[in-house]
């Protein structure tokens, strides 16, 4: 049975039962030692809610299950809306503890405010980042509309001074980021001035100062931000990076001449993504980028083949719900399979 795109999807757990379970473990002297600190947060503990499920179709959810149950992959206590699962020494934390922090940049449209809508409406915090305060929070009044809210703040992923602001505001107001979606980027196909495009996608006109400035802000600038967030990833308890990378920039699926610009920038990216993933690997944070498809955006164009509530709702349903350290690294495709690089 198809779901209309964001409906969600809960797996109803008794909290009450497995807190009485987790008190007489500990009663029976089976913890762990030193008062076991996640059993008192619950099995998952405040700050682990890269849950959620709002997918395109109860189809993905049930395959997510249905490999959690025959692998052990899934993580199958992410399955559900956050705080669904939780001990009742957690529920008693009170709900904006056991929310989950989840940031994402370029979402004044497009598939970033797409993101940032089905993050919310699976119970998510979500910190909406735009360049200026207006369009940010022109984008939150949207989502306010539709009963979702969100925290709108000034994020421009081309400047390290804007980076290190923010990253100072959410130490103070939320403490941890479980998910940090690098979403923004840009495509010379979309400059408003003549010849950019051009500049970056033929050789006869290659401009190498458009060349490098997408590779700055596609392939270097993402995982420049994560340098500034890397204490809250660290205070969460499995946190992810997840960049939004692109077909064009695997190598070894290239089969058309030009992009210069754009897919040699995400190009870029895996690999700035796969040296970064090694390093957060013994922080015990994961990082992975994935090709969203063609999406119909602003960028993607009408034509294209995924709407963005079906393309965000595979990327959050098979790759956020999926992915941790084991798959750290890795590039993906929106619907959960690997990507060639």
């Amino acid at each position: 049975m198809e779901l209309d795109a964001g409906d969600e999807v809960r797996l109803d757990v008794d909290v009450e039962a497995m807190g009485r379970v987790a008190a007489a473990r500990r009663a029976q002297g089976e913890g762990r030692g030193e008062g076991d600190e996640r059993d008192r947060r619950g099995s998952h503990g405040a700050s682990v809610h890269r849950t959620g499920a709002a997918g395109p179709s109860c189809s993905a959810c049930s395959s997510s299950l249905s490999e959690a149950q025959s692998t052990g992959r899934g993580r199958l206590p992410r399955i559900g809306s956050i705080g669904s699962i939780r001990s009742s020494a957690s529920a008693r934390r009170g709900e904006e503890e056991t929310m989950g922090h989840a940031l994402v940049t370029g979402a004044s449209r497009g598939m970033g405010l797409e993101w940032c809508r089905q993050l919310a409406r699976r119970g998510d915090r979500v910190v909406l980042t735009a360049r200026s305060a207006g369009k940010a929070e022109a984008a939150a009044a949207r989502l306010a509309e539709e009963g979702l809210e969100v925290l709108p703040r000034v994020l421009d992923v081309g400047d390290e001074a804007s980076m290190a602001a923010l990253a100072g505001r959410l130490r103070e107001e939320l403490g941890h980021l479980d998910l940090v979606v690098n979403n923004a980027g840009i495509n010379p196909k979309d400059a408003k001035a003549p010849g950019v495009f051009e500049s970056t996608f033929q050789l006869a006109k290659l401009d190498p100062d458009e060349v490098l400035r997408c590779i700055r802000l596609n392939g270097v600038m993402p995982v420049v931000l994560v340098k500034h967030l890397l204490p809250l990833l660290e205070a969460a308890e499995q946190p992810l990076v997840l960049s939004i990378s692109s077909w064009l920039g695997s190598i070894g699926a290239k089969t058309m001449g030009g992009h210069y610009g754009y897919a040699t920038s995400k190009a870029a990216l895996n690999m700035m993504n796969r040296a970064m993933a090694l390093q957060l690997k013994e922080k015990g944070v994961a990082a992975v980028v994935v090709n969203p498809g063609w999406v119909q955006t602003d960028m993607g164009g009408a034509k294209a083949e995924l709407t963005p509530e079906r393309a965000i709702g595979g990327m959050i349903a098979n790759v956020v719900e999926k992915v941790g350290l084991e798959e750290t690294g890795e590039f993906f495709q929106w619907d959960g399979s690997r990507h060639p690089w």
